[in-house]
């Protein structure tokens, strides 16, 4: 009887812990469609603008908006809900500032030296926006001296170490 009644609490308690990680999950989910929705709003208003600066700023706000969502893509996909893999997303991060803007491999390189540092949840957003500035600040700088001197010069983007082996000791 005593085993019966503590395999039914095990039972019960399993499956609560089921239900909080798919109600977990379903946030992190609506989370990052909310960003989607906002991204998309933003791209409809700035049709309409023609200034150059003021399109820049809502370009810059777009690209923070998804170095955002991509923790919670990043949690959706993780086993762990509470902690994310930090050099992980570095790496996703440097492809996706790659990308927005468009950034040639042949003439930037790119050197993720980062330890593996799991941060918690509540870290990530605030920790996320440190490379985020790097990295955008130096591709933005490459992006408008490229338009203006055009030389073909190459520029090595690195970074990691510093980082993650400060997060290390702050959140293990």
């Amino acid at each position: 009887e005593e085993i019966a009644e503590r395999e039914k609490v095990e039972a019960t308690l399993r499956n609560n812990v089921r239900e909080k990680e798919i109600l977990i999950r379903e946030i992190h989910h609506r989370v990052k469609n909310n960003m989607q929705i906002i991204s998309s709003l933003i791209n409809l208003s700035s049709r309409d603008i023609e200034d150059p600066a003021t399109l820049d700023i809502l370009r810059q706000i777009k690209l923070r908006i998804r170095s955002m969502s991509m923790i919670h893509e990043k949690l959706l996909k993780s086993e762990n809900l509470d902690r994310i893999d930090f050099k992980d997303f570095l790496q996703d991060l440097a492809i996706h500032l790659f990308q927005f803007f468009r950034v040639e491999a042949s003439r930037v390189g790119l050197k993720i030296e980062a330890e593996e540092v799991s941060l918690p949840l509540e870290a990530g957003n605030y920790c996320t926006f440190i490379p985020y500035v790097r990295a955008r600040e130096s591709l933005y700088w490459l992006d408008k001296t490229d338009s203006e001197v055009g030389d073909g010069s190459r520029m090595d983007l690195g970074f990691g170490t510093e980082i993650t082996s400060h997060l290390s000791r702050v959140y293990d």
